[in-house]
């Protein structure tokens, strides 16, 4: 078991007047429990301590019950702080949830001290499966199922690294099909480009964007080995004919229709990648003075952090201000905001909706008296071309680009020790991998989490 260093059971309420419910309280916990798989990105989640919040799990209320025999424990963050470690070192030795594991082991072994229907469990022993392999590389990534001359030509094979070799080539024709480029990646990016019939290119009576242009970036950025960094940091635009535009793109009027952008007007030296397509400003930002639904959206979708999941919350001190009287400053909404408003501070340069006299996502020189104030990760930001450069420089990135390749490849985050193994190799290597979704994807298609079944000596 290993010791705590120091740790907070996250979003615990501790008294009818004081809530320590605070989701710091998620990335302390991971600070005292570093190793345990509870931790992703370096946060746990709520249901660590809690069955449904603000109700306390049986293992958040063993918490409560240590902290409050301390005779001047005032339900204050700095007693709760001070008297954190004894408390937590106090209930490792306790089964909690009852269901039969220490609270610590169950921390070691990744799974909830608060909930009996989860406890630790030994992995079954996998053996790679190298026709299960080619089945899945087929399906995944060329959208059939292997022939089975195909298929025979892998049992055919019995060296194992001309098994491999063979196996990897038939991917890489996959990664080069229509089917990977124009249909899967495609569906991997809906949830980042939120497509909108009604108001896109084709859009009656109004057209905002054309999100032709995100999709073909996005599947640009993610093929052909080129830089998945690109997907923050592209100063080009790919159109129909899969060339790169690097200067503005005119918007085209329609006839009866309003169209407000269907083109890419931004200048070159203000453009990063997804973040600063014509669609994706006018989508997020809309009316907003503070961009916060744009930041949140870019923060969810290429670093893998929801705010509205309490998730990748840096607090800052002084955050946050309400610049646009929006009631951010209420107790209920200060704590999310102090990291969100940080966050969009960057975005309000790059015109929305309501911005009279400019484009839609054309940068805006005289709306600049935020963007200076801005933060990602804690750190200060001077601008948007700061916090991407950042963002394509953070683990969080590599860990959201590989966790949108593994749940489209295994369908589910790693739940078992040989998962978060297989998911922390592949992220882990992608600098020397030169930051290509191909070789990640060639990475994570030998692995046992891929192709793995139970061994027959099982």
């Amino acid at each position: 078991m290993k010791r705590l260093v120091f740790a907070i059971a996250g979003f615990l309420q501790l008294g009818p007047l004081t809530a320590l419910a605070i989701p710091q309280n998620t990335r302390l916990f991971c600070e005292g429990y570093p190793g345990s798989p509870l931790c992703v990105n370096q946060a746990t989640v709520c249901t660590t301590c809690h069955s449904q919040a603000p109700n306390l799990n049986p293992y958040g209320l063993d918490l409560k019950t240590e902290l409050s025999r301390f005779p001047d424990y005032d339900r204050k963050p700095a007693a709760f702080q001070k008297y954190l470690k004894p408390v937590m070192v106090t209930v490792e030795g306790r089964d909690s949830d009852a269901d039969g594991v220490a609270n610590g082991l169950e921390i070691d072994a990744g799974t909830a001290p608060g909930d009996p229907n989860q406890k630790p469990g030994q992995d079954a022993l996998l053996v790679f499966d190298p026709e299960l392999a080619l089945r899945r590389i087929s399906l995944l990534f060329c959208g059939s199922s292997p022939a089975p001359d195909e298929l025979q030509k892998q049992r055919d094979n019995v060296d194992p690294i001309l098994k491999r070799q063979w196996r990897q080539d038939y991917l890489a024709q996959c990664l080069r099909s229509d089917y990977w480029k124009n249909e899967a990646l495609q569906r991997l990016a809906d949830d980042k480009i939120r497509p909108n019939l009604a108001i896109g290119a084709e859009g009656d009576p109004f057209v905002i964007g054309d999100y032709k242009y995100d999709y073909r970036l996005f599947a640009f950025a993610l093929s052909e080995g080129h830089d998945a960094r690109d997907l923050l940091l592209a100063q080009y635009h790919i159109n129909d004919k899969g060339q790169k535009v690097e200067g503005p793109i005119a918007s085209y009027p329609i006839p009866g229709k309003s169209v407000i952008g269907n083109g890419q007007p931004l200048q070159i030296d203000r453009r990063y990648g997804m973040l600063t397509t014509q669609w994706f400003i006018a989508l997020n930002t809309m009316f907003a003075d503070i961009p916060r639904n744009t930041a949140a959206q870019a923060y969810r979708s290429y670093l893998g952090y929801d705010i509205a999941k309490s998730e990748g919350l840096f607090p800052i001190d002084h955050e946050p201000k309400d610049y646009d009287n929006k009631g951010v400053q209420q107790p209920a909404c200060a704590f999310c905001h102090s990291t969100l408003d940080p966050l969009s501070y960057a975005f309000t340069p790059y015109a929305g909706l309501s911005v009279r006299g400019h484009q839609v996502g054309t940068y805006v020189p005289e709306r600049t008296q935020y963007e200076g104030l801005g933060y990602l990760f804690g750190e200060p930001v001077a601008n948007l071309g700061d916090w991407a450069q950042k963002a394509a420089a953070s683990d969080a990135f590599k860990q959201s680009l590989t966790m949108m390749f593994y749940q489209f490849s295994i369908g589910h985050a790693p739940r078992t020790s040989q998962q978060r193994a297989d998911f922390a190799k592949v992220w882990q290597n992608l600098d020397d991998d030169g930051y290509s979704a191909d070789r990640l994807i060639q990475r994570l298609v030998e692995t046992l989490s891929f192709a793995g079944r139970v061994s027959d000596a099982e």
